[in-house]
């Protein structure tokens, strides 16, 4: 009944030719958080794999230079979808 409600498909149309870049302003000072990765089961981890991938093929996700990274990490893990046998991604 409310599916025009709802945007399911995310991909990027070809005419759009908008980048969204996130920036986050830190306090002076800040030091970067870095938390240790869950181990994921075989499935999570091939799901994790997948979304990336696809992701980075519709232009939604890059790869970070070696210049960029800064020692920043946040844990990611994979849950169930309620009343699915689907998997969503989380991070933390």
């Amino acid at each position: 009944q409310y599916k025009a409600c709802f945007k399911t498909d995310f991909a990027i149309s070809p005419d759009d030719q908008t980048r969204h870049v996130l920036r986050i302003r830190l306090k002076p000072g800040t030091q970067p958080v870095y938390r240790k990765p869950f181990r994921l089961p075989q499935r999570h981890t091939q799901f994790v794999q997948e979304y990336v991938r696809r992701n980075i093929a519709l232009g939604r996700m890059r790869l970070l230079r070696e210049d960029e990274k800064e020692g920043w990490n946040a844990v990611t893990f994979v849950v169930p979808k309620p009343h699915s046998t689907d998997l969503r991604m989380v991070t933390d």
